[in-house]
């Protein structure tokens, strides 16, 4: 955790990364076909969205460190998605736009998001008061 990317983000981030993995599991062998085979020509385009996640991911056997990359870039783009879409490319959005329309096809990423900031924000301030609570009471004894 640093003041660059405080405790809330780096938990926001998380969620939301790991979320887009779980989308993976609720589609059919076809469809996760289908998102895989467009994100493998996503993942060396000039275009692409850059993540030092995806580009450091490496492996001896190519078609294992290709596949670590697409379920990645997968993730990482999803993330992206429900925080700031508009630092997407075009075609990165698409990817998961469409995804996102087949579970909630009026989804309004703004509105999502200052959710989920409210969220975790309220869970690390009860956090920071419940440990502040607990070491002043030591203090006290």
């Amino acid at each position: 955790v640093s003041p660059k990317w405080p405790k809330d983000h780096l938990i926001q981030d998380t969620l939301s990364h790991e979320g887009c993995h779980a989308v993976e599991h609720g589609l059919s062998l076809v469809e996760a076909n289908n998102l895989f085979e467009t994100i493998a020509e996503r993942i060396d385009a000039p275009d692409r969205f850059q993540s030092t996640y995806v580009e450091n991911i490496e492996d001896a056997d190519k078609k294992i460190r290709d596949f670590m990359k697409v379920k990645e870039y997968w993730a990482e783009i999803c993330t992206q998605f429900f925080q700031d879409p508009t630092q997407l490319n075009i075609k990165d959005f698409h990817i998961v736009s469409e995804q996102v329309a087949k579970v909630d096809p009026t989804f309004n990423w703004k509105v999502a998001s200052q959710k989920r900031r409210d969220i975790v924000q309220g869970k690390v301030n009860e956090k920071i008061k419940k440990s502040y609570a607990k070491n002043r009471s030591k203090h006290r004894s």
